[in-house]
């Protein structure tokens, strides 16, 4: 043979181990990612059925806002009730821990991670927590208009019922209008009016109800005055002049869907927090007047909550595996979207 067919045929060598060798990557890297998102898989279903199941240790530390991050032992979102035993019913006090907007009873997800059992350098989590709707409210010359979708935004919800009344501050007192009922159409809205009713500087409340499924909607408007505050278990965070908090609830009365307030006492807590004598189960929203006249808005129900050591914002995020159920907080209709990312490999 001469020297150039031996050349040749080491080429063709070379060539064949290449190719072998980039079947086999192309092979292996498949099933790699496979094993791991199966791996993903199994942590994900564990977690998820202990935040949703259990209630964690101790099981106040949505309301006992005395219970900090350093004195949990576990981390769970479930109701716990002598008298309320359903599954997938959460606590809406432990969901409102995990905001941290100006919250002072902010729990952090880097302490929740620690609980969960995930190693922070490999995993990382998000919590999302959505109604069940997607609603969303626009002023329109004087009223409301609401638009009914479902959860992606994209299918328009008809024959939705949806139940609003408004609340202001007269003479540093918080009164309401009537209650308004409508039904969406085929697009998915319908438009709200309060005939006599002025809405500058008011909070609009609605109820949509369809099929048994209620989702709450608050609304503000963007320029207002409006004071914002957070009410967590019975503490609220700002201070107030009025004689008495409004917590706006609702009830379902004969079938039909009802707006209404009920007033309680306050006082000034050794914490510096105001202290209200009782939060009304499923309570909306906490009204009351501030010393400098302005109405005080604070919310118990979200449009939308994330939470953990992953922003779903991010530009490049990492492999991941995502769990998703229906569930209850304080008889309103959530989805609840548990992410498991895998850091490293």
């Amino acid at each position: 043979m001469h020297i150039h067919e031996y050349i040749f045929a080491a080429l063709v060598i070379i060539a064949i181990l290449l190719a072998s060798n980039l079947m086999l990557t192309m092979t292996t890297e498949p099933l790699k990612v496979a094993s791991e998102r199966e791996g993903l898989k199994r942590i994900a279903q564990s977690i998820m059925t202990q935040i949703l199941l259990n209630p964690g240790d101790p099981a106040d530390w949505g309301s006992n806002t005395t219970i900090d991050e350093n004195s949990l032992r576990s981390f769970g979102l479930a109701y716990q009730s002598r008298t309320v035993r359903e599954a997938y019913v959460l606590d809406a006090d432990k969901i409102l821990r995990l905001l941290n907007d100006e919250n002072p009873f902010y729990i952090s997800p880097q302490k929740v991670s620690e609980l969960l059992g995930l190693n922070t350098r490999e995993y990382g989590f998000t919590i999302e927590i959505l109604p069940q709707f997607n609603v969303d409210v626009e002023e329109n010359s004087g009223g409301y208009k609401v638009s009914v979708r479902s959860i992606d935004g994209i299918n328009p919800i008809q024959n939705a019922n949806v139940t609003a009344k408004i609340y202001y501050l007269q003479d540093n007192q918080v009164s309401d209008s009537s209650l308004i009922s409508s039904v969406t159409g085929p697009d998915g809205t319908c438009t709200i009016n309060f005939d006599g009713a002025s809405s500058a500087s008011a909070v609009a409340i609605f109820v949509v109800d369809y099929r048994g499924m209620r989702v709450p909607k608050v609304f503000v408007p963007p320029e207002s005055s409006i004071q914002r505050a957070c009410l967590v278990g019975q503490k609220l965070s700002l201070s107030v002049s009025s004689e008495m908090i409004d917590e706006v609830i609702a009830p379902i009365k004969d079938g039909e869907c009802e707006i209404c307030n009920v007033s309680f006492e306050w006082r000034i807590g050794g914490d510096g927090f105001t202290d209200v004598d009782y939060v009304e189960p499923g309570t909306i929203v906490a009204l009351a007047a501030t010393a400098d006249g302005k109405l005080l808005v604070a919310r118990r129900f979200i449009d939308r909550v994330e939470y953990g050591t992953v922003s779903l914002s991010s530009s490049s995020l990492p492999l991941g595996f995502m769990l998703e159920k229906m569930v209850s907080v304080e008889g309103f209709s959530y989805i609840v979207r548990f992410y498991v990312w895998r850091l490293v490999w």
